[in-house]
């Protein structure tokens, strides 16, 4: 995802075990903002919204 990019739903998918944002706060990451490049498989963290 790039920079700036908004989060969708299609941009998302859950594995376990995982240390990052929990499934259950997936509406508030929907809409939220990318504030650098996320790399494929990388675990979200709320550091990386803006």
């Amino acid at each position: 995802m790039a920079a700036g990019a908004v989060v969708t739903r299609d941009d998302l998918t859950w594995k376990r075990p995982a240390h990052g944002v929990s499934p259950r706060e997936i509406d508030a990451v929907l809409g939220k903002r990318a504030r650098a490049d996320i790399a494929e498989d990388t675990v979200l963290q709320w550091s990386h919204l803006e």
